[in-house]
């Protein structure tokens, strides 16, 4: 894939990840956001300026290749996500792509990862909320992301428009956390979008 620059428009590059993600979205069978999540992602991570973002729950990698296109080729995605079979489609297709040098995954729990991941993140993409399930652990990462945006960073979840508890907690402990701004957006499963203070 030829790499995004000043001549090569977002379009051209959102239409060559369609090209190589989709076929293995559906293959796979992979619960996935769609093109216009994804590119709202890019959106928000060129918006924000960002150079450093966190994924968890990356699956084959879709979400994270949108990522760093938004940010870039000085941009960089940690990626985190608990299926190894999974992770191994994403690199190989993070390489087809030539996003590979721009992202690094690393394979586990992200609920027990994400503190060691560090901190300053500009944008974090929440995107596990449908397999934790709980209220309580849905607080709890809502937590440990707040901890993981430096001031002005944006989180970013999916599936907060279904009635998923784990959704429900991260978006209560968002409205009671150091967040000055918050939406539930009516795309694809509901994309909640929070500012950090």
């Amino acid at each position: 894939m030829e790499r995004h620059d000043s001549t090569t428009s977002f379009r051209q590059a959102s239409d060559r990840l369609e090209a190589l993600w989709r076929p293995e979205i559906a293959r796979l069978r992979i619960p996935s956001i769609g093109r216009s999540e994804a590119e709202l992602l890019a959106t928000l991570a060129a918006a924000n300026g960002a150079r450093r973002a966190l994924e968890l729950g990356t699956a084959i990698g879709y979400s994270s290749a949108y990522l760093a296109t938004g940010m870039g080729p000085a941009g960089r995605v940690t990626a985190v996500d608990l299926n190894p079979e999974r992770a191994a489609v994403a690199r190989s297709l993070w390489t087809r792509a030539e996003l590979g040098e721009q992202i690094t995954l690393h394979e586990g729990d992200a609920l027990a990862l994400v503190s060691a991941m560090g901190t300053g993140y500009d944008l974090v993409f929440v995107d596990l909320l449908w397999e934790i399930r709980e209220n309580a652990l849905g607080r709890q990462l809502a937590r440990a992301v707040a901890d993981a945006l430096r001031p002005g960073g944006t989180l970013v979840a999916d599936n907060c428009g279904q009635d998923v508890p784990a959704a429900r907690g991260l978006m209560d402990e968002v409205a009671n956390g150091p967040f000055r701004s918050e939406t539930l957006l009516p795309l694809g499963d509901g994309v909640f979008v929070a500012v950090k203070e």
